[in-house]
């Protein structure tokens, strides 16, 4: 996750034996930096994963306020199923933090759930409430894992022109994700995938 809605921000935390037994070090010096925010118990390879949580996952945990980066300094940003558990006035801030922290042309990958499917599908009769409910609200199990925000893509798109955010589309997980990941990017209820999956480039 990314951080719990309006607790203080913790200070950035880096796990030093984790850092530097998996190379972060050298993903850092490198020149095509690429950064996996609120990855949780999902660690994507050749990304430093981020997460306000220690998991065994972690690279670095750090809540998603105080990233460490400089402007122009990330090629790209995955974020999975992390957006929507930011508070709705933090959300443009944050995507501009992402805007600036890009290097020119870089590429910033979001997955969150479609408020429009998972509406459709409990308005059509195709699945009950209970079977949304997490996906609409979160699991709230733990601080931080709580949905502040819903997303269409419309919603989506504005947000990120706002923030300064060009070239705005749909893609498809397969098309980005290595073989054999796999995440909440193509979870499916009642047999229909309920994220919304989309790219925008600074």
């Amino acid at each position: 996750m990314l951080g719990p809605g309006r607790l203080p921000t913790p200070m950035v935390i880096v796990v030093n034996s984790i850092f530097h037994s998996r190379g972060i070090s050298n993903l850092l010096n490198s020149s095509t930096t690429k950064i996996h925010l609120g990855c949780g118990e999902k660690r994507l390879p050749g990304f430093i994963n981020i997460d306000a949580r220690e998991t065994p996952c972690v690279d670095m945990v750090c809540d998603i306020h105080n990233l460490p980066f400089p402007a122009n300094s990330i090629e790209t940003i995955y974020m999975c199923h992390s957006l929507e558990h930011l508070l709705m006035h933090d959300v443009h801030l944050i995507l501009s933090k992402l805007f600036n922290m890009l290097i020119p042309s870089g590429l910033l990958y979001i997955s969150v759930p479609d408020f429009s499917i998972l509406s459709s599908l409990y308005l059509s009769g195709r699945v009950p409430l209970a079977s949304i409910v997490r996906a609409v609200h979160g699991g709230q199990e733990y601080p931080g894992n709580t949905h502040y925000m819903s997303y269409d893509f419309d919603l989506l798109a504005v947000l990120l022109r706002r923030s300064g955010f060009s070239t705005i589309s749909r893609y498809l997980p397969e098309h980005f994700l290595p073989a054999g990941f796999v995440d909440t990017s193509t979870y499916e209820i009642g047999g229909k995938r309920i994220s919304l999956n989309v790219y925008a480039v600074k």
